[in-house]
């Protein structure tokens, strides 16, 4: 468990980090989301973590390697670039209608 996003339903779609974030509900007061956001990261970081681990080192080792692949493969510049100039290159032609930034 070397890489865990810990997220809020409302700073993150859950389809940007491919199943791979922890989220948490949004709260509009924000010690009930600091304390549901505080609980979060207690249960997902070391503990769950090292339980894994534990119980089936391969399995977290590929779990593992999934996100880091899935980072490097999707949420790096080079990935986000490509996006955006074919997104950009849509609109300059005048093809708003199917033209979306992913």
């Amino acid at each position: 468990m070397r890489y865990l996003p810990l997220v809020s339903a409302r700073s993150a779609l859950a389809e940007t980090s491919g199943g791979f974030a922890s989220r948490v509900d949004w709260q509009p007061e924000e010690a009930a989301l600091a304390g549901r956001f505080a609980d979060m990261a207690i249960e997902a970081l070391p503990a769950r973590g090292i339980r894994e681990m534990q119980r089936n080192p391969p399995a977290a080792a590929a779990q593992c390697h999934q996100r880091i692949k899935f980072i490097r493969d999707n949420c790096l510049w080079a990935a986000s670039a490509k996006e955006w100039v074919t997104w950009l290159s849509q609109l300059a032609n005048g093809d708003s209608a199917n033209a979306t930034p992913w």
